[in-house]
């Protein structure tokens, strides 16, 4: 398996079990984050839900797509890491403290993801095997 095939097989898994947490426990996930729990942070958890759901079925696609598709999917997950991320630091920067092991990991994936989309989406993008008879 490729490291690109690593990146998307990773980042696919993950998405699937924060959609889950999302789905079943929003509560946990509020106060996890040191939330209050309400019928709308309810109802919020659940929808962030949807923008996981979308990226595991993405990661599925690419690994099993072609060259371009992998690019394009790639450049995807970095321009939505980036705000996704970002989003997340903005709200423990602004909004109050998250669990400090979730703030290195908003800060390594700003990093890593960016890392990633620029380096398979614009400098080594992926290519199709050529396949001889």
């Amino acid at each position: 398996m490729k490291g690109i095939d690593w990146f998307f097989s990773l980042t696919g898994a993950a998405a699937v079990v924060s959609s889950v947490l999302y789905l079943v426990v929003p509560g946990g996930t509020i106060k996890y984050f040191k939330g209050v729990e309400t019928p709308t942070a309810r109802t919020w958890v659940r929808t962030v839900a949807a923008g996981d759901i979308i990226c595991a079925y993405l990661c599925y696609v690419a690994l099993y797509g072609n060259a371009e598709t992998k690019k394009i999917v790639v450049r995807g997950f970095g321009l939505y890491n980036i705000f996704h991320m970002g989003a997340f630091l903005y709200g423990h920067l602004k909004d109050g403290a998250h669990p400090p092991s979730m703030v290195g990991q908003y800060i390594s994936s700003l990093i890593f993801g960016s890392f990633a989309a620029y380096y398979w989406g614009f400098y080594r993008p992926p290519v199709d095997e050529i396949k001889l008879d």
